[in-house]
């Protein structure tokens, strides 16, 4: 079976990184502790799948992505964060 890039894209992507303690019928209060922070991100994904027609086709799609979160900011990670992920997909 001959395989082919079926689709590419790069295109940016928003993250949002959001982190929230409480606690239910005591008297503590953690809300200073709560953070939220947003980041510029990017995402890179391409499928590969046969070329062929058919009624339905098995491929396999593959995608990265990243944010870049600022250093030194509020967040609990000081580190970009980064995903690699691969899935079957069925196109129909």
């Amino acid at each position: 079976p001959v395989t082919a890039v079926a689709s590419a894209k790069l295109r940016p992507q928003p993250r949002q990184a959001i982190c929230e303690l409480s606690t239910t019928g005591g008297g503590a209060a953690f809300s200073d502790l709560a953070v939220q922070e947003t980041a510029l991100g990017a995402a890179l994904s391409a499928t590969l799948m046969q070329s062929r027609e058919a009624p339905v086709r098995v491929g396999l799609e593959v995608a990265g992505r990243y944010a870049f979160f600022a250093k030194g900011g509020d967040f609990i990670s000081p580190e970009d964060w980064k995903l690699l992920s691969a899935r079957l997909c069925f196109h129909y």
